[in-house]
Order: C-alpha cells, then sequence, then structure tokens
C-alpha cells in the first residue's frame, strides 16, 4: 500500500504511478527513517517503527549506517587485535531480506566478531545458517587453514568461509542451545588464530532442527585417497637444507593400504555396536601430489590444499562425511604418524597420513607386526574431528590425546576408543564419552 504524499490518503494499488484522488504523480525513490533505518513506503511522513520525521528529500541523504551498541543491541562486539570496533555497523542500504545487515569491515588484518544471542528450545542441537555478503576478503595470516567471513557457534567449529567479493549465500553450522534455550551466534570476520581484510555482511539467521536433516540410515561415508606418487622440492630455512624427495608407491604398498582400510571398515563396524554404520571408498591417484606444507609438526597436506587437488582430479567430496588422504614419503623430516580433527570446506572432517618407513608401513598395515592394529590410526585421527564436534557443541569428551583411564595397552587401546565412542570411560563415577546425539551428526546430511 502506498500513501500519497500530496492528500495523504492510502492507496491500495503497490504498482501504482497516479494517486486516484488527486492525480498527483507518485515518488518513486525509496524513504529511510533518519532515527532508526527504518525502509518506508513513499509518502510517508512519519515512520511507523520509532516515529521519527521522514521527509522525502531529506530521505535521499539520509544515514543508512549505524554504529552497533552493545547494550542497545544485545550483543558482543570483540577484536582479537584490540582496533577496529568503530568498524562494526548496522547498514540499512546494504541488506537481502531483513531490516538491516550487521556489517564487519577493516583495511588492516583484523580478527572482528559480533557474538549475539538468541532464544530457542532448550538443549536442541541446531544447524544455524545466516546469509554472507563480502567484497575484497583477504587472509593474511594462516595459510593452514584459512579462514575469512563465516559465522560459528562455538570455539572449533565455524562454517564455509568466503574470501573475495561474493554476493549474498547462505553459510551454516552446527550449534546447540544450553539449558536456558539461548544459544549465541557469531559473526566473523577472520577467527581463531586467522586474520583477513575486507568487508563482510551478515543477516537472516535461522535455526532448524539438526533431527530434520539428519532422519533414516545413519551412515558414515569415508573416503579414502591414496596418493600413489608425491614429491617435494624445497628450501627448508630451518634445517639449513634442500628437500628434495620423490616416491611412487609400489604395488605392496598399495596393496597394504587397502588391506588396511578394509579392515578399519570392519572393525568400525564392529565397534559401532548398531550406533551407526560405516562405508569406506577407495579411490587411486594417479596425479603427482606436491602440495608439502611446513607445520609444526612437519611438513603435511593441509585441508585446503587436499580439497584443491581434490578438485583438480576431480574427485567430488561433498556426499561423504570424511575424507582421509594416505601418503608415503620416505626421508620427509616431520614429527606425526597421522593428523586429523581438520575439516575441509567448513564440515567435511579430514585425516593425513603419512608413512615415511616403508617396510613399517607394509608390514603393519598387513597385519604382520605383534600386537599392532592397523585400524588404530583411521580410528584414532577419525575421533579427533568427532572430539572437536563434541567440544564445539558444549558436550566435551575426553581428549583422544590424553589419558587412557587405565586401559591396557592390548591392540593399541581399541577397547578405550570403543568405550570412548559408546560414552563407557569410567570417570569420578560417570561414564564420559561421545554423546550418542553426536552420531547422527553426518556433515553429509547437511547443506553446503
Amino acid at each position: 500500500m502506498n500513501i500519497c504524499p500530496e492528500c495523504n490518503r492510502s492507496i491500495q494499488l503497490d504498482d501504482a504511478l497516479f494517486c486516484p484522488y488527486c492525480g498527483n504523480e507518485l515518488p518513486d525513490f525509496v524513504q529511510f527513517c533518519k532515527k532508526c533505518g527504518f525502509r518506508m513506503k513513499p509518502g510517508y511522513r512519519f515512520c511507523p517503527m520509532c516515529g521519527g520525521f521522514a521527509n522525502a528529500e531529506e530521505s535521499k541523504n539520509m544515514i543508512t549506517k549505524i554504529p552497533v551498541t552493545e547494550e542497545e543491541d544485545s550483543l558482543s562486539i570483540h577484536s582479537w587485535l584490540g582496533y577496529g570496533e568503530d568498524n562494526i555497523y548496522k547498514d540499512y542500504a546494504e541488506k537481502r531480506s531483513d531490516r538491516f545487515s550487521y556489517c564487519l569491515s577493516d583495511e588492516r588484518a583484523n580478527d572482528l566478531r559480533i557474538i549475539k544471542k538468541y532464544s530457542v528450545d532448550p538443549d536442541t542441537v541446531y544447524f544455524v545458517t545466516a546469509d554472507v555478503k563480502t567484497e575484497n576478503i583477504i587472509n593474511s595470516q594462516n595459510s593452514e587453514n584459512p579462514i575469512g567471513a563465516c559465522i560459528s557457534t562455538g570455539d572449533y567449529y565455524c562454517s564455509k568461509s568466503l574470501f573475495g567479493t561474493n554476493d549474498w549465500q547462505t553459510v551454516g553450522v552446527l550449534g546447540r542451545s544450553d539449558e536456558s534455550g539461548n544459544i549465541s551466534v557469531s559473526f566473523n570476520l577472520g577467527y581463531f588464530f586467522n586474520t583477513c581484510s575486507g568487508t563482510a555482511w551478515f543477516e537472516n539467521v535461522r535455526f532448524t532442527p539438526a533431527d530434520n536433516y539428519t532422519a533414516g540410515e545413519n551412515k558414515w561415508r569415508f573416503l579414502a585417497v591414496l596418493l600413489t606418487e608425491t614429491g617435494i622440492d624445497t628450501v627448508d630455512d630451518e634445517e639449513k637444507r634442500r628437500i628434495k624427495l620423490s616416491h611412487k608407491m609400489s604395488s605392496a604398498e598399495k596393496a597394504a593400504i587397502k588391506k588396511s582400510l578394509r579392515g578399519f571398515e570392519k572393525d568400525f563396524n564392529e565397534d559401532a555396536e548398531g550406533l551407526f554404520c560405516a562405508s569406506v571408498d577407495i579411490v587411486e591417484s594417479a596425479v603427482k601430489c606436491t602440495d608439502y606444507t611446513k607445520t609444526g609438526a612437519g611438513y603435511t597436506i593441509t585441508a585446503p590444499s587436499a580439497y584443491a587437488y581434490l578438485n583438480e582430479i576431480g574427485v567430488d567430496v561433498s556426499s561423504y562425511d570424511h575424507v582421509i588422504m594416505i601418503a608415503c614419503q620416505p626421508g620427509l623430516p616431520v614429527k606425526y604418524y597421522g593428523l586429523g580433527g581438520l575439516t575441509i570446506y567448513g564440515k567435511i572432517g579430514f585425516s593425513f597420513v603419512l608413512h615415511t618407513d616403508i617396510s613399517n608401513c607394509i608390514n603393519y598395515l598387513s597385519g604382520k607386526r605383534e600386537g599392532g592394529w592397523p585400524s588404530a590410526i583411521y580410528v584414532h585421527e577419525f575421533l579427533h574431528s568427532i572430539e572437536s564436534c563434541s567440544n564445539s557443541l558444549g558436550l566435551p569428551v575426553p581428549a583422544v590425546d590424553g589419558d587412557r583411564f587405565g586401559y591396557p595397552d592390548i591392540d593399541e587401546f581399541r577397547a578405550w576408543y570403543r568405550d570412548f565412542m559408546h560414552k563407557r570411560l569410567p570417570q569420578n563415577g560417570e561414564n564420559v564419552g561421545v554423546d550418542a546425539r553426536v552420531w547422527s551428526l553426518r556433515p553429509s546430511a547437511f547443506p553446503q
């Protein structure tokens, strides 16, 4: 409905160009309240939301960016680096469907965030979504796991990150409300141990119960990718030498790895005891991978590099819940056997397993080492992802790398892993471990 600014009479036809009562030509510009920024129909003289004056001519020069204040807006603002809070505001012009969007902007590298509390049903797991638009987002710090504009509900997981310039699109992340029905959502420009520059707008936060997505068979789908040929050629300043290595898997190596993966599928289904089931697809890639990155643990294939590589070779991971990438690279200086708890595309779990001793690789994965349990490396690294998810939802679990609670070292603590999965670890008179609800939260069940 329009209102004629000449005779102030209501006009039912929204598309009317002239007033049917006085013949006055109707203005085609949009008005914004100078006080609260509410978008009004042409002809309004006062804002219906706050009573502010809405002179049509003045509205052309109206302020559309209003600074965010913690007390008035019932939220908190944060800057990891201690500057930039004055670059956070409500934008009444740049928005998709809400009255305004929250905007975070900084030309300097920063980690800015708005944390806003919402009221929903108590103790419920939700898939939380928001619409995000970005302009010139550049990550400036973390090449291992870069994060740009995203949303989060805890301190461990965040949604898919947006970089560069993007029109409005929807991102999502899991979150759980507390016993009082409160859940906090963070709008982020950067994240923990990440800084970036640019501008991001956030709006239209929605909460959909996770159960809406997880009905049906509870099957976790794993993709195991064998990097059959890898190499590295770099000058390592710390090692003070050039590292130039190349390796191509032998048929014996590939056979041992595949045997261990089939054993992992069998063992994991057995230890799940009907709580969930698992399937493992195995892919051999003949495309040489040279995407090693130096980290605190040594050289590794990071999750972003893995995702880029998989795209390059045409492997679609969107229908999987966890990706295991496996390589053999003798002589590579590292301090680990496997790395886990990482994500691809902000949601799909990722593990990297590296064999630097080929003889040990074949004997161990073939089941020839006494007391060994070849599935242990895959179970252990995958459970790091479950550990991160649980902690992010406020359902804390014992550290996968932590105390074994007196369990004997039989089959590489297989009994401990099994009881961890079923929340049967005895601690201070109660059982601890993974909450059963977490096992239904397969990443592939939720939209990208």
